[in-house]
């Protein structure tokens, strides 16, 4: 219903002083003065107002395929890294294409934020052992690692983390940084013991999940990975 409509009706239900005139001090007045029209929650996001957030609210839950699409958040904008092909990984440390978001704008009133990253991964008969790393950089600072670790081999992958913001002091391997509304950017990295360990990405199918050797892939299919971010309120 439009404002003016609601005055309207509480025109309706002014009250008359001893002279006959309309009382000043009518509903419709008080209505018009207080901060419902002039204040919070016509200036603010009603929904989104700070001081009404609950411990462990959701603020924003966003859920994207990995194809570098931008996310519009609460705060700003974060962007997500296009996958349009498998990836391979061996010893080398290498990021996991698909799992990076930067420019993530924490929101006002957000304590936690969880990162995640959902994938498909195949690997041969080798055992493979892919070991996962996590890390997260904040605003224009170097990317820094947490106490994350994960392995891979074949099937559906899922890794998670969260972070706090706002904390009493920074613990980098925790994810605890002090700044309460920064600017984040996460990653996920891979690498595996042995050369004959080879884990690929993405796969929608290969050659050789279960038979013998190395995977192989065809690197026009994929399947697409998708990437989640999260913030909660909290104190």
């Amino acid at each position: 219903m439009a404002v003016n409509n609601v005055i309207r009706m509480l025109n309706l239900t002014r009250g008359l002083n001893t002279d006959g005139d309309v009382d000043a001090d009518s509903l419709s007045d008080s209505f018009v003065s207080n901060t419902y029209i002039s204040g919070t929650y016509v200036s603010n996001n009603f929904f989104q107002n700070t001081s009404t957030l609950r411990q462990g609210e959701v603020i924003e839950d966003y859920y994207v395929p990995c194809d570098g699409r931008q996310i519009t958040t609460v705060a700003g904008t974060a962007n997500t890294e296009a996958v349009t092909a498998t990836q391979l990984i061996s010893t080398t440390l290498t990021k996991v294409i698909g799992s990076e978001i930067t420019g993530y704008q924490v929101p006002s009133g957000t304590k936690y934020v969880q990162y995640e990253f959902h994938c498909i991964n195949g690997g041969g008969d080798n055992s493979p052992d892919g070991q996962y790393y996590m890390s997260y950089k904040i605003g224009s600072g170097s990317y820094n690692p947490v106490a994350f670790y994960g392995t891979g081999g074949n099937g559906l992958s899922k890794s998670s983390f969260i972070f706090e913001v706002g904390a009493a002091s920074a613990n980098v391997q925790l994810g605890q940084m002090t700044e309460s509304t920064p600017k984040l950017d996460f990653k996920l990295e891979m690498r595996t013991r042995q050369t004959t360990q080879k884990v690929g990405f993405h796969p929608i199918h290969t050659t050789s999940v279960y038979g013998t050797g190395n995977p192989t892939y065809n690197l026009d299919t994929h399947a697409t990975p998708y990437v989640r971010i999260k913030a909660f309120a909290g104190s």
